[in-house]
């Protein structure tokens, strides 16, 4: 019996992402799936691809942590509390991710797939705008979905990370939000 072990990312992407199109990798999975914790630990330094992160963006617009690696509360208000930046940090991302898509820059982004929105002629807006929008701009797509095997996990690694639990949605593997709520 043959044994195979399926070949890593970096070798998909040698032998498969045609060499004169950008590469867009999308991290998608529900909060707390550790996302940022994949990228930045296992696949970043292989890649040499940036991650555009809502997260990160507002971070960098607020005062670093202190010691205890705790943001000042103000900060934390602002970054947990308050749905304008929040919008205003996926809005940036967006902004963002277009203007590599015009300058035909490869690049890496985490989504937890959370818009939807009725259009008043019946169809809908959502996160999968996003691949067509990227498919039309000839850019070679790969979709990694992250999860963790339950949602008493999720919800414990978005505690952990001081997310407001108003904020977590943890959807089913038929990608419906049940109502489940960290919190």
């Amino acid at each position: 019996m043959v044994s195979r072990t399926a070949p890593g990312l970096k070798t998909l992407l040698r032998t498969s992402a045609p060499e004169h199109k950008p590469v867009v990798i999308v991290l998608a999975g529900h909060n707390g799936s550790v996302k940022s914790t994949l990228w930045y630990d296992r696949l970043a330094d292989d890649l040499q691809l940036p991650l555009v992160n809502a997260d990160r963006l507002t971070l960098s617009l607020l005062p670093p942590a202190g010691a205890d690696n705790k943001l000042k509360a103000w900060a934390s208000r602002l970054r947990d509390g308050d749905e304008r930046w929040q919008k205003l940090s996926q809005d940036g991302v967006q902004l963002f991710m277009g203007l590599a898509m015009d300058q035909g820059m490869s690049f890496a982004f985490e989504t937890v797939f959370s818009y939807m929105e009725v259009q008043p002629d019946g169809t809908f807006r959502s996160k999968t705008d996003v691949f067509r929008t990227l498919q039309k701009s000839n850019d070679y797509v790969i979709l990694l979905f992250v999860g963790l095997v339950s949602v008493d996990l999720s919800i414990l690694r978005t505690r952990l990370k001081g997310a407001s639990p108003r904020n977590v949605v943890i959807l089913s593997a038929d990608g419906v939000d049940h109502g489940i709520r960290a919190g």
